[in-house]
C-alpha cells in the first residue's frame, strides 16, 4: 500500500479533469505533495484504490453521507470539492450536502461568499468551509490557458473557417434530455415532481424554438454556428431530437461534443446558451455573452446572475447578435460580477493546492473522527448497522476480485459518453499540464484585467 498526500477524485471529464491535472502539478511542484488522480464514483470498477493510504481524500460532489471510500480510509481527512455551486430552485435541495458525516466532518471547498452562506443555512459549520474561488475561471489566465488549442488548430481539426464569426452555443436544456430513469433519481434526491414536469416542458418548448434561430442564423452561411450538447447529452440523441425541429442542418450549423468547452470560449467571438451558468465562465473569459429566451424563464430555473445578463427573445435578436449588427458595446455586469463573487482570493488552483498542504501540515486544521454509524451506506436485506459495514467492505473485495478475473469492464449507468478515458490518456494529460504550470513562475494573485481579457484568438 502507497502512502499518499491527496487522492484527488474526479467525476466528468470536460468539467474537473483539467482542474485536477492541473492542481496535482502546483501541489507537486510548489508544496512538495503527493497527488494521485482517479475517477469517481466508479474508480473502484476500474482500478484498485486499495493501493492507496491517502491523508486527504478529494470528491467532487458530496451530496449525501453516502461515502463508500470512507470504508476504506477512516483516518483521512476529507475534502467536497462540490464542482455544483451555483443553484435554482429546481435543484439546490437535491444538490446540497446531507447527512451528519457530510454536515459535521468534511471540509467543503467554497467559490465565494455566497455559497458559504449556503452550506451554512444547509447546517455546515462555518468554520468548516474553505473559500478560495472557482478554479475552472483561473483556466482563462497565464501560464493556464497555453494547454488549450488555439482558434486556427480548431479550424483545421474540425473544417471552419477562421474569418467567419464564430458564435458558439454550449447548450443546456438538461430537463429536456433526461430519461424517466433519471428524473425519478431527482424524485428521490428531494426534487419536487411538479417543478420537474414544468422544467421539462419549459425546456422541450424552449430548445425547439431555439433550434428554428439557429438554422435561421446558419443559412446565412455568414458565421461558423457551433452547438455544443451538454456532457450529459449523447451526441446522437441531441442530434435526433435537433432533427425532428428542422428540416435539415446548414452546412454551418456544425454539432460538435469534442475538446471541452474552454477551446471553444477562448477561439469564440460570442457566446449564447439558455440558463447555463457556461455564460459566467464565458463572460469571466471577456467574451461578449446572451441568454437565450424564446420563452419566458421558470421561476424554478431562475437564478440572481441572470440579471446581469442581456437577453435574447426572438430570432431577429439572434440573428443580429450573430452577424455582428449589434451596434452596443458588450455588456460587462456578468464579467463584473463573476469575478468579484467567483474569484475572491487569487488563483483558486494554487489556493486549493496550498489548503491540501496546510490540512497535512496543520494538525488543528483536522476535524473530528467520525463514527462508522454516521455513513449511509445502501441498506441489505435487514442487516444491522455494523454487519452492514462489513458486508459493503467485503462487496468491495468481491467487485475488485470478479474484475481481475473477466476481461469485462464494468460499466456505470448513467456515465457521459465522454467520461471512460484511458488511463494512459489521463498520464498524457497529467505530463502536459506539468509542462504548462512549470512554464511560468507561480501565482500569487490573480494577473491584471488586461491578462484576463485577452484571449481572443
Amino acid at each position: 500500500m502507497k502512502d499518499i498526500d491527496v487522492l484527488y477524485f474526479y467525476e466528468h471529464v470536460d468539467r474537473e479533469l483539467d482542474v485536477a491535472c492541473a492542481i496535482k502539478a502546483v501541489a507537486e511542484q510548489q508544496f512538495g505533495l503527493t497527488v494521485e488522480i482517479e475517477q469517481h464514483p466508479y474508480g473502484e470498477l476500474l482500478s484498485d484504490l486499495t493501493r492507496f493510504r491517502p491523508r486527504i481524500v478529494a470528491l467532487p460532489n458530496l451530496y449525501n453521507s453516502n461515502v463508500p471510500y470512507a470504508l476504506e480510509w477512516p483516518e483521512a481527512s476529507y475534502v467536497n470539492l462540490m464542482w455544483e455551486q451555483i443553484f435554482y430552485r429546481g435543484n439546490a435541495k437535491a444538490k446540497l450536502p446531507r447527512g451528519d458525516f457530510a454536515l459535521h466532518h468534511v471540509w467543503h471547498h467554497a467559490w465565494g461568499d455566497f455559497s458559504r452562506f449556503q452550506l451554512c443555512e444547509q447546517g455546515v459549520p462555518g468554520d468548516h468551509v474553505f473559500v478560495n474561488g472557482n478554479p475552472t475561471y483561473v483556466l482563462y489566465t497565464e501560464p493556464y490557458r497555453r494547454y488549450y488549442n488555439q482558434r486556427t488548430v480548431l479550424a483545421e481539426k474540425y473544417g471552419l473557417d477562421p474569418s467567419r464569426r464564430w458564435v458558439f452555443f454550449p447548450e443546456n436544456y438538461n430537463w429536456a434530455f433526461y430519461n424517466e430513469a433519471q428524473l425519478q433519481l431527482f424524485v428521490e434526491g428531494g426534487q419536487s415532481p411538479a417543478d420537474i414536469q414544468q422544467m421539462s416542458e419549459f425546456c422541450l418548448r424552449s430548445f425547439d424554438e431555439v433550434a428554428r434561430w439557429c438554422y435561421a442564423l446558419a443559412q446565412t452561411g455568414a458565421v461558423e454556428l457551433i452547438v455544443r450538447p451538454r456532457p450529459s447529452t449523447p451526441l446522437d440523441l441531441f442530434r435526433s431530437v435537433m432533427q425532428r425541429s428542422l428540416a435539415a442542418l446548414p452546412q454551418r450549423l456544425r454539432l460538435i461534443k469534442d475538446e471541452s468547452i474552454r477551446e471553444w470560449i477562448i477561439a469564440s467571438d460570442v457566446v449564447v446558451s439558455s440558463y447555463s451558468t457556461s455564460l459566467i465562465e464565458a463572460a469571466v473569459a471577456g467574451k461578449p455573452v446572451y441568454m437565450l429566451e424564446p420563452i419566458p424563464l421558470l421561476e424554478q430555473l431562475y437564478m440572481a446572475w441572470h440579471d446581469f445578463t442581456p437577453r435574447l427573445r426572438t430570432a431577429e435578436e439572434f440573428k443580429a447578435v450573430g452577424l455582428n449588427r449589434e451596434a452596443a458595446a458588450p455588456d460587462a455586469r456578468l464579467r463584473e460580477w463573476g469575478r468579484a463573487a467567483m474569484m475572491p482570493r487569487g488563483d483558486p488552483i494554487r489556493g486549493l493546492a496550498e489548503f491540501f498542504s496546510r490540512l497535512i501540515r496543520d494538525g488543528s486544521l483536522r476535524l473530528p473522527p467520525f463514527r462508522r454509524d454516521l455513513l449511509y451506506l445502501p441498506p441489505v436485506r435487514g442487516l444491522p448497522q455494523p454487519a452492514l459495514f462489513e458486508y459493503h467492505k467485503l462487496y468491495r473485495a468481491y467487485q475488485r476480485f470478479r474484475r481481475k478475473l473477466t476481461a469485462v469492464k464494468v460499466q456505470p449507468s448513467f456515465t457521459y459518453e465522454k467520461d471512460v478515458i484511458a488511463a494512459g490518456e489521463v498520464q498524457q494529460r497529467i505530463e502536459r499540464w506539468r509542462h504548462v504550470v512549470a512554464a511560468s513562475p507561480e501565482q500569487d494573485t490573480l494577473l491584471a484585467e488586461s491578462q484576463i481579457l485577452g484571449v481572443k484568438a
